[in-house]
Protein backbone atom coordinates (compact mmCIF):
# COMPACT_ATOMS: atom_id res chain seq x y z
CA UNK A 1 0.00 0.00 0.00
CA UNK A 2 1.51 3.49 -0.95
CA UNK A 3 2.92 5.84 1.97
CA UNK A 4 0.73 8.12 1.20
CA UNK A 5 -2.78 6.69 1.15
CA UNK A 6 -3.64 8.62 4.46
CA UNK A 7 -1.74 11.49 3.90
CA UNK A 8 -1.39 12.96 0.42
CA UNK A 9 -4.83 14.42 -1.49
CA UNK A 10 -3.19 13.18 -4.46
CA UNK A 11 -3.57 9.67 -3.57
CA UNK A 12 -7.11 8.34 -4.21
CA UNK A 13 -8.14 5.52 -2.35
CA UNK A 14 -11.77 5.22 -4.00
CA UNK A 15 -10.30 5.03 -7.30
CA UNK A 16 -11.11 1.19 -7.45
CA UNK A 17 -14.38 1.61 -5.86
CA UNK A 18 -17.61 1.86 -8.16
CA UNK A 19 -18.38 5.51 -5.89
CA UNK A 20 -17.24 8.62 -5.22
CA UNK A 21 -18.68 10.86 -2.71
CA UNK A 22 -18.55 15.02 -3.41
CA UNK A 23 -19.80 17.32 -0.89
CA UNK A 24 -20.46 21.65 -1.34
CA UNK A 25 -21.00 22.97 1.90
CA UNK A 26 -20.25 25.94 4.27
CA UNK A 27 -18.00 26.75 7.30
CA UNK A 28 -16.77 29.76 9.49
CA UNK A 29 -13.44 30.66 8.56
CA UNK A 30 -10.60 29.06 10.95
CA UNK A 31 -9.15 32.66 12.12
CA UNK A 32 -12.89 33.74 13.29
CA UNK A 33 -14.06 30.64 14.42
CA UNK A 34 -10.56 29.93 16.84
CA UNK A 35 -9.75 32.44 19.21
CA UNK A 36 -5.65 32.53 19.85
CA UNK A 37 -4.33 33.59 22.77
CA UNK A 38 -0.73 34.84 21.84
CA UNK A 39 0.98 35.06 25.45
CA UNK A 40 0.54 31.41 26.16
CA UNK A 41 0.59 29.65 22.85
CA UNK A 42 1.26 31.59 20.10
CA UNK A 43 0.28 30.46 16.77
CA UNK A 44 -2.11 28.08 18.27
CA UNK A 45 -5.73 27.93 18.24
CA UNK A 46 -7.20 27.51 22.19
CA UNK A 47 -11.02 27.80 22.59
CA UNK A 48 -13.94 28.88 20.46
CA UNK A 49 -14.11 32.64 19.75
CA UNK A 50 -16.92 34.94 21.46
CA UNK A 51 -16.50 37.27 18.34
CA UNK A 52 -19.40 38.31 16.14
CA UNK A 53 -19.70 36.65 12.84
CA UNK A 54 -20.41 38.12 9.61
CA UNK A 55 -21.47 37.08 6.57
CA UNK A 56 -17.47 37.26 5.17
CA UNK A 57 -16.39 35.38 7.70
CA UNK A 58 -18.39 32.49 5.80
CA UNK A 59 -16.20 30.42 3.15
CA UNK A 60 -17.84 27.66 0.89
CA UNK A 61 -15.84 24.57 1.16
CA UNK A 62 -15.84 21.04 -1.30
CA UNK A 63 -14.68 18.53 0.78
CA UNK A 64 -11.94 16.49 -1.26
CA UNK A 65 -12.98 12.99 -1.82
CA UNK A 66 -9.67 11.22 -0.11
CA UNK A 67 -10.70 12.49 3.16
CA UNK A 68 -14.31 10.68 3.03
CA UNK A 69 -14.34 7.21 4.30
CA UNK A 70 -18.20 5.99 3.32
CA UNK A 71 -21.15 7.15 3.46
CA UNK A 72 -24.15 5.91 5.04
CA UNK A 73 -27.49 6.29 2.49
CA UNK A 74 -30.45 7.31 4.42
CA UNK A 75 -33.35 5.45 3.85
CA UNK A 76 -37.38 6.03 4.29
CA UNK A 77 -39.46 4.35 6.85
CA UNK A 78 -43.54 5.07 7.47
CA UNK A 79 -45.06 4.51 10.69
CA UNK A 80 -48.64 3.12 10.58
CA UNK A 81 -51.42 4.41 13.51
CA UNK A 82 -54.78 3.56 13.97
CA UNK A 83 -56.50 6.73 13.49
CA UNK A 84 -60.05 5.71 12.57
CA UNK A 85 -61.98 6.93 15.54
CA UNK A 86 -60.69 10.57 14.65
CA UNK A 87 -62.12 10.16 11.23
CA UNK A 88 -65.76 10.19 9.89
CA UNK A 89 -64.72 8.89 6.34
CA UNK A 90 -63.48 5.28 8.19
CA UNK A 91 -59.79 5.37 7.08
CA UNK A 92 -58.43 3.26 9.62
CA UNK A 93 -54.33 4.69 9.02
CA UNK A 94 -52.40 7.26 8.94
CA UNK A 95 -48.59 7.20 6.93
CA UNK A 96 -46.26 9.36 8.60
CA UNK A 97 -42.67 9.21 6.48
CA UNK A 98 -39.66 9.23 8.26
CA UNK A 99 -36.47 10.08 6.34
CA UNK A 100 -33.35 8.75 7.79
CA UNK A 101 -30.46 11.09 8.13
CA UNK A 102 -27.52 10.44 6.21
CA UNK A 103 -23.91 9.71 8.14
CA UNK A 104 -20.60 10.57 6.43
CA UNK A 105 -17.41 9.20 7.78
CA UNK A 106 -14.47 11.03 7.47
CA UNK A 107 -10.57 10.45 7.84
CA UNK A 108 -9.04 13.54 9.89
CA UNK A 109 -6.55 14.38 7.05
CA UNK A 110 -5.90 17.89 5.88
CA UNK A 111 -7.63 19.34 3.71
CA UNK A 112 -7.52 22.76 1.37
CA UNK A 113 -9.64 24.04 4.55
CA UNK A 114 -8.14 22.62 7.28
CA UNK A 115 -7.34 19.46 8.67
CA UNK A 116 -11.08 17.33 9.20
CA UNK A 117 -10.88 17.78 13.06
CA UNK A 118 -10.63 21.25 12.72
CA UNK A 119 -13.01 21.58 9.96
CA UNK A 120 -16.06 19.75 11.09
CA UNK A 121 -17.12 22.13 14.17
CA UNK A 122 -16.52 25.01 11.84
CA UNK A 123 -18.76 23.34 9.44
CA UNK A 124 -21.58 22.74 12.01
CA UNK A 125 -21.47 26.03 13.85
CA UNK A 126 -22.05 27.90 10.38
CA UNK A 127 -25.58 26.53 9.85
CA UNK A 128 -27.06 27.23 13.07
CA UNK A 129 -25.85 31.25 12.80
CA UNK A 130 -28.29 33.82 13.88
CA UNK A 131 -27.26 36.91 11.67
CA UNK A 132 -29.07 39.92 12.72
CA UNK A 133 -28.62 43.44 12.79
CA UNK A 134 -27.86 44.73 16.21
CA UNK A 135 -29.49 48.59 17.14
CA UNK A 136 -27.54 51.08 15.48
CA UNK A 137 -25.39 48.75 14.00
CA UNK A 138 -25.85 48.41 9.40
CA UNK A 139 -24.43 45.22 9.04
CA UNK A 140 -26.27 41.77 10.06
CA UNK A 141 -24.21 39.63 12.50
CA UNK A 142 -24.17 36.40 14.72
CA UNK A 143 -22.57 34.80 17.95
CA UNK A 144 -21.28 31.74 17.43
CA UNK A 145 -23.95 29.13 18.80
CA UNK A 146 -23.84 25.87 21.09
CA UNK A 147 -20.96 27.34 23.68
CA UNK A 148 -23.30 26.55 26.84
CA UNK A 149 -24.97 23.59 27.70
CA UNK A 150 -28.17 25.03 27.05
CA UNK A 151 -28.73 27.79 24.22
CA UNK A 152 -31.75 29.73 24.37
CA UNK A 153 -31.15 31.75 21.44
CA UNK A 154 -29.74 29.12 19.05
CA UNK A 155 -31.97 28.88 16.01
CA UNK A 156 -32.93 26.65 13.16
CA UNK A 157 -30.86 25.57 10.05
CA UNK A 158 -29.88 28.81 8.19
CA UNK A 159 -31.67 28.79 4.88
CA UNK A 160 -29.20 29.86 2.68
CA UNK A 161 -26.28 27.73 3.53
CA UNK A 162 -28.77 25.00 3.39
CA UNK A 163 -30.16 25.42 -0.02
CA UNK A 164 -27.33 25.55 -1.37
CA UNK A 165 -25.05 22.96 -0.15
CA UNK A 166 -24.99 19.43 -1.68
CA UNK A 167 -23.59 15.61 -1.18
CA UNK A 168 -23.54 14.23 -4.34
CA UNK A 169 -22.87 10.57 -4.41
CA UNK A 170 -21.26 9.50 -8.36
CA UNK A 171 -21.96 5.95 -9.14
CA UNK A 172 -19.75 4.49 -11.61
CA UNK A 173 -21.99 1.85 -13.45
CA UNK A 174 -20.06 1.64 -16.78
CA UNK A 175 -21.53 2.22 -20.02
CA UNK A 176 -23.36 -0.40 -22.63
CA UNK A 177 -21.16 -1.08 -25.82
CA UNK A 178 -21.31 -3.38 -28.82
CA UNK A 179 -24.43 -5.79 -28.63
CA UNK A 180 -27.40 -5.89 -26.65
CA UNK A 181 -29.97 -8.40 -26.80
CA UNK A 182 -34.06 -7.75 -27.76
CA UNK A 183 -36.81 -8.78 -25.86
CA UNK A 184 -40.39 -8.15 -25.89
CA UNK A 185 -42.23 -8.31 -23.29
CA UNK A 186 -45.93 -8.87 -22.50
CA UNK A 187 -46.82 -5.18 -22.92
CA UNK A 188 -45.11 -5.41 -26.20
CA UNK A 189 -42.75 -2.61 -25.36
CA UNK A 190 -38.90 -3.92 -26.45
CA UNK A 191 -36.18 -3.49 -23.58
CA UNK A 192 -32.58 -4.00 -23.90
CA UNK A 193 -30.20 -6.58 -21.83
CA UNK A 194 -26.39 -5.96 -22.27
CA UNK A 195 -24.18 -8.77 -23.32
CA UNK A 196 -22.13 -9.80 -20.23
CA UNK A 197 -18.62 -8.43 -20.33
CA UNK A 198 -20.23 -5.16 -22.54
CA UNK A 199 -19.90 -2.22 -19.99
CA UNK A 200 -17.25 0.89 -19.43
CA UNK A 201 -16.61 2.57 -16.85
CA UNK A 202 -17.76 6.24 -18.29
CA UNK A 203 -21.29 5.65 -17.68
CA UNK A 204 -22.25 7.37 -14.32
CA UNK A 205 -24.96 8.28 -12.37
CA UNK A 206 -25.57 10.65 -9.36
CA UNK A 207 -27.36 10.39 -6.46
CA UNK A 208 -28.11 14.25 -5.52
CA UNK A 209 -29.30 15.75 -2.10
CA UNK A 210 -30.17 19.00 -1.78
CA UNK A 211 -31.53 21.38 1.16
CA UNK A 212 -28.58 19.83 3.65
CA UNK A 213 -27.98 20.63 6.92
CA UNK A 214 -25.31 19.04 9.88
CA UNK A 215 -27.39 17.94 12.80
CA UNK A 216 -24.63 16.39 14.73
CA UNK A 217 -20.46 15.45 14.91
CA UNK A 218 -18.24 13.07 16.16
CA UNK A 219 -14.68 13.88 16.29
CA UNK A 220 -13.51 10.10 17.42
CA UNK A 221 -11.38 8.59 19.30
CA UNK A 222 -7.56 8.74 20.85
CA UNK A 223 -5.92 5.62 21.76
CA UNK A 224 -2.75 5.18 23.14
CA UNK A 225 -3.31 1.61 22.16
CA UNK A 226 -3.52 1.99 18.61
CA UNK A 227 -1.40 4.20 15.86
CA UNK A 228 -4.22 4.06 12.79
CA UNK A 229 -5.80 7.19 11.54
CA UNK A 230 -8.95 8.74 13.17
CA UNK A 231 -11.83 9.04 11.96
CA UNK A 232 -14.74 11.19 12.47
CA UNK A 233 -17.86 11.48 11.62
CA UNK A 234 -21.28 14.04 10.40
CA UNK A 235 -24.41 14.00 10.67
CA UNK A 236 -26.84 15.37 7.93
CA UNK A 237 -30.69 16.26 7.39
CA UNK A 238 -31.55 16.51 3.75
CA UNK A 239 -34.65 17.92 1.65
CA UNK A 240 -35.47 20.09 4.38
CA UNK A 241 -38.18 22.32 3.73
CA UNK A 242 -38.27 25.91 3.48
CA UNK A 243 -40.82 28.63 2.91
CA UNK A 244 -40.80 31.02 -0.02
CA UNK A 245 -39.74 33.88 2.23
CA UNK A 246 -37.22 31.85 3.69
CA UNK A 247 -35.54 30.65 -0.14
CA UNK A 248 -35.69 34.39 -0.42
CA UNK A 249 -33.08 35.30 2.27
CA UNK A 250 -29.79 36.47 0.83
CA UNK A 251 -26.73 34.69 2.33
CA UNK A 252 -25.48 36.60 5.32
CA UNK A 253 -28.77 38.33 5.81
CA UNK A 254 -31.03 37.79 8.61
CA UNK A 255 -33.74 35.07 7.76
CA UNK A 256 -37.14 36.13 6.31
CA UNK A 257 -40.27 34.99 7.47
CA UNK A 258 -43.99 34.87 6.04
CA UNK A 259 -45.91 38.09 7.09
CA UNK A 260 -48.70 36.57 8.82
CA UNK A 261 -52.79 39.21 8.71
CA UNK A 262 -54.01 39.76 12.09
CA UNK A 263 -57.67 38.03 11.55
CA UNK A 264 -60.20 40.88 10.80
Amino acid sequence: MSLDFWTSKNYLPYQIHNFKVSMDLYAIKSEKFFKVDPQSNPGIQNYVSDESIVGQDIERISIPSHAIKSIDLPTLEISLEDISGNLSDGQAEARDPNYQEIVVTFYAVDTPHGNMLNLLPRIFHAYYLDFQVPTGGIQAEAKIPFQTIFDAEAVSPYPPYCINSVINVELFRGKMKGDVNFIENPEGRDYRIPVPDRRQSEDRRNIVYRSVSPTSFDLGQLNYTENGVVECTMTFRYNIPFTEAERATTIGAPPKTEVIDDPA
